[in-house]
């Protein structure tokens, strides 16, 4: 008889085999007195310590309701006071005057240095090879002192310094000085004078000015006027390339004798975090659930063995929208609904890949302008008659290459799509020169989980017990070329990754986002009963103006003894605080891989790295920033709690039904993006019904 492992001892197997390094450097904290000038009131005009007043020492004197004094780390005499501070006792203070320190030091160390918005020192190095169009590259590097923010705490061993060095990527800096820049002096934002980057408009009021030493850095302003294209580097796997870069700078630190006297490290290499802290999540959080219960960790691999988990509910129907060009015999459009409809060597045809019976329409809607095809398809559609019986699908067989679009070509393909959401039709986008590719069947490996979702299928779901439990996904984005504010939108699911429901808002509108998740648990309620727990994934850390209007709503739902979890989950990975598996050539860690920060914050890598698997992964996304909150007592020192929120964000990037490419974020906050990259093109600001209870935007 087998004897079952506790859980414990099972994680903790579990994490063998990895050896976890954060990008930070260990150095014991001082422990000595130093004297400083000391001010009431901020100065804007150069950097300033704050000193909290519960640091203060006896003789300060509060004068006003500031709770901080300030300091530049000089002593001059001529300051308000004059203070001798004990390192040891301060340590937020302590670590912004090693700061200070430290950027005297990278003035020998760096080729260019700058103090940023935030007071972190940043060192630029010069790199050659990257060197772009006549201007010079230089790489990045961000350092950050502080003393027991990621060590000590609850570990029982004492806080040490931590010196958290994060690599950013390449700036590049005119070889020229700014008087041989012959555009408009307006397009000079950021410059670099005498070893330093600042801002132009900061060194302009200096009368003493040699505006021979000061050398432009590249921006999209001057790129336009001079013709040159904005630098752009692809790395296969970022991961590596950034330990590499890291590697670099902590030799080129440590050879430094100055820098050797100001930080006493504790180890010769990177932060390896506690073993505590480190967490990896079950393999069989991975595991997808396709036609006849049959289950797969992959999702392009599941759907092409088994099929969509379940088929529509109602019939379907597809017709297609395509150029007159393509639509001749011969034609690429012609060629793909054929395809589509009756199969290739290499491709099973649509209805069998997503096992659902389709009813297609003959007669194609055609355009004949390649680029302003709306007025042509607007009154096909106008004069046709469309079944009510059917959930329609409108496939458009797009003429220009992704590649080859701009904002002009996007916008009536948005407007198709609004226009057909009107009719309650969803519409699936294929490049019709895909059929020529060789690769034809893995585009339609991605697409189809697309167009099986859109007509109302589920394409897979997750492997977990069903549960009364409502997550809410909120996200509100700027989109790059419009002027408009954010779009914010609000999507609903069950614990298994079920759609329930999408509701959308202008950023500002912070009583409609707190309205839409009040319509969604109205919802919920009335088909389900009172949910065990409401979680909501949140874009952002929310800010308490955010915050006021949605607890005032959960408050009038009644929901006391609904438990409420609030995760923020970062839309861009972290690139700032990493972790790394330095025992592996990628550097990447296992896939569920955590690690604990502090109470609420934490890392989560998320990526296609499982132990047994053979083969590089095909991606090497960064560890993604989660913060917990909760208002259910104690619930972020039950590690079982934590665990099955954090399981729950990863298990949601795996049912991203846009194609069939596992991703790093949760559709809860990919999806929100996707809206809002459309709706700006929309004419009006609200979803269709239609549009609020389908995935259209797949």
């Amino acid at each position: 008889m087998e004897v079952q492992q506790p859980r414990s001892a099972l994680r903790k197997k579990q994490q063998t085999g990895q050896q976890l390094r954060m990008n930070i450097l260990t150095f014991h904290p001082p422990d000595t007195e130093v004297t400083f000038d000391f001010y009431y009131g901020d100065n804007p005009d150069r950097p300033m310590a704050p000193l909290h007043k519960s640091e203060w020492p006896e003789e300060v004197t509060p004068r006003t309701e500031d709770p901080f004094i300030y300091t530049d780390f000089l002593t001059t005499g001529k300051a308000s006071l004059e203070l001798t501070i004990d390192l040891e006792k301060v340590p937020r203070f302590a670590g912004g005057y090693l700061g200070y320190r430290l950027f005297k030091i990278l003035g020998e160390l760096a080729d260019i240095r700058e103090r940023n918005f935030i007071h972190n020192n940043v060192l630029w190095l010069r790199d050659e090879k990257y060197d772009h169009q006549g201007w010079k590259a230089y790489r990045q590097f961000e350092l950050r002192v502080s003393i027991g923010k990621y060590t000590g705490r609850d570990d029982g061993q004492p806080a040490l310094g931590e010196l958290l060095i994060n690599v950013r990527g390449h700036r590049y800096v005119g070889k020229d000085s700014m008087l041989d820049y012959h555009g408009d002096p307006s397009d000079i934002n950021w410059v670099v004078y005498k070893g330093q980057n600042g801002r132009y408009e900061d060194l302009s009021e200096d009368t003493d000015l040699d505006h021979e030493e000061v050398y432009p850095v590249l921006n999209r302003q001057i790129a336009a006027h001079l013709g040159i294209s904005m630098p752009h580097r692809y790395v296969s796997n970022k991961m590596k390339d950034y330990y590499g870069q890291l590697e670099r700078i902590r030799k080129r630190l440590t050879a430094h004798e100055d820098f050797n006297q100001l930080f006493d490290l504790t180890e010769e290499g990177w932060y390896r975090p506690q073993q505590h802290r480190i967490h990896r999540l079950e393999a069989a959080s991975r595991k997808l659930v396709f036609r006849g219960d049959r289950k797969a960790i992959e999702p392009k691999t599941g759907i092409w063995k088994h099929g969509g988990y379940r088929a529509p509910d109602q019939p379907c129907g597809i017709f297609f929208i395509m150029a007159e060009e393509d639509a001749r015999e011969g034609g690429d459009g012609r060629a793909l609904k054929k395809a589509l409809i009756e199969g290739t060597e290499d491709f099973k045809s649509l209805s069998r890949y997503i096992n659902t019976p389709i009813k297609y329409y003959g007669e194609d809607v055609l355009f004949r302008d390649i680029h302003n095809p709306l007025p042509d398809i607007m009154q096909r559609l106008t004069n046709g008659t469309f079944p009510d019986d059917r959930q329609l699908l409108a496939i458009y067989v797009n003429p220009i290459p992704e590649e080859k679009q701009g904002p002009r070509d996007q916008r009536p393909y948005y407007r198709l799509k609004e226009e057909l959401l009107k009719r309650g039709i969803g519409m699936q986008n294929i490049h019709s020169h895909n059929i020529r590719d060789k690769y034809f069947k893995f585009h339609m490996r991605n697409i189809a989980p697309a167009v099986l979702a859109k007509l109302g299928g589920v394409p897979w779901k997750l492997d977990v017990p069903e549960r009364d439990e409502l997550i809410v996904g909120v996200g509100a984005f700027r989109p790059r070329d419009k002027d408009r504010q954010y779009v914010g939108s609000a999507f609903c699911f069950d614990n298994s990754g079920r759609f329930k429901g999408v509701q959308c808002f202008e950023k500002e509108q912070t009583n409609m986002l707190a309205g839409s998740i009040r319509d969604a648990v109205h919802r919920y309620v009335d088909k389900h009963g009172k949910p065990e727990r409401l979680v909501i994934h949140y874009y952002k850390q929310m800010s308490r103006r955010e915050r006021r209007p949605i607890e005032r709503t959960l408050d009038n739902l009644g929901l006391d003894d609904v438990d409420i979890v609030i995760v923020t989950i970062n839309k861009t990975p972290s690139f700032d605080t990493v972790v790394f598996d330095a025992g592996w050539q990628e550097k990447m860690p296992y896939s569920g891989t955590y690690l604990r920060l502090d109470h609420h914050r934490l890392l989560l890598c998320n990526n296609t790295r499982y132990p047994g698997r053979n083969g590089k992964p095909r991606d090497y996304p960064f560890p993604v920033k989660v913060y917990i909150k909760s208002d259910i007592r104690g619930f972020m020192h039950k590690e079982e709690e934590v665990e099955r929120v954090v399981r729950q964000i990863y298990q949601f990037s795996r049912i991203y039904w846009k194609s069939a490419d596992q991703q790093s974020l949760p559709v809860t906050i990919k999806y929100p993006e996707m809206v809002a990259q459309m709706l700006p093109y929309f004419k009006v600001d609200t979803l269709p019904p239609y549009a609020r209870r389908s995935l259209w935007f797949l």
